[in-house]
């Protein structure tokens, strides 16, 4: 079984938001800019401070998810996580980040069966969810070399505005391990999708209930 790392893969979600924050009007086409956003272009001069207005606009989002991230790695957020075992079918790590008492972001890692795992990313403001990232990834064996595997990769942006998502973003890739040139997630521009094809809600809503009474069976 494959294993995420946790820190690896935030790190790497935090520059494909970036890229994806540029309006993807035409969907798979003109959308190049939103693939040369670095890091410091988005983050630079937003302050770490407790801000706690909830995000009204597509802008506010990406300012807020930027603040967040920075405080992040500026270490001023505290954290407190669990891990579950769910009859041996579905296990994973939940963790909360908060600054002074204050939510601001969940993530939710796990593995189901043996080719399967995902990660999710819910940020909070307000003690209300404005934007998911999530990334899942199914593998497979496949012919060629001994060991040749698949990875189908699945990754979800999702905006909210009051509780409501107003923008969701879809790519695809595959990634094999036996060619020499994969392509990277910032390489495959997104397809804006209607936001009833996906849930991330209710992920949120449920791991909630654990923030301060975490389990280590099913959540």
């Amino acid at each position: 079984m494959k294993a995420l790392n946790l820190h690896k893969i935030f790190f790497l979600s935090l520059l494909l938001f970036c890229i994806a924050c540029t309006n993807n009007q035409n969907k798979r086409s003109t959308n190049a800019n939103e693939n040369q956003v670095s890091d410091s272009t988005a983050t630079s001069g937003i302050s770490t401070a407790l801000v706690d207005t909830l995000p009204g606009s597509i802008e506010e989002i990406q300012k807020a998810y930027a603040r967040i991230s920075n405080q992040l790695q500026d270490g001023v957020l505290d954290s407190t996580s669990f891990t579950y075992n769910c009859m041996d079918e579905k296990s994973g790590n939940v963790s909360y980040f908060s600054l002074k008492g204050n939510l601001r972001m969940i993530v939710h890692r796990f593995n189901e069966y043996d080719h399967h795992e995902a990660s999710a990313y819910y940020y909070v403001m307000d003690s209300t969810l404005f934007f998911v990232y999530t990334h899942t990834l199914t593998w497979s064996f496949e012919s060629g070399p001994e060991g040749s595997t698949k990875d189908n990769i699945t990754e979800h942006r999702v905006y909210f505005i009051d509780r409501e998502p107003v923008k969701c973003l879809e790519k695809k890739y595959v990634i094999r391990s036996q060619l020499p040139n994969n392509p990277s997630s910032e390489s495959i521009p997104n397809d804006e999708i209607n936001c009833s094809s996906i849930s991330v809600a209710e992920g949120f809503e449920n791991l909630l209930k654990y923030r301060y009474k975490a389990t280590t069976g099913c959540l």
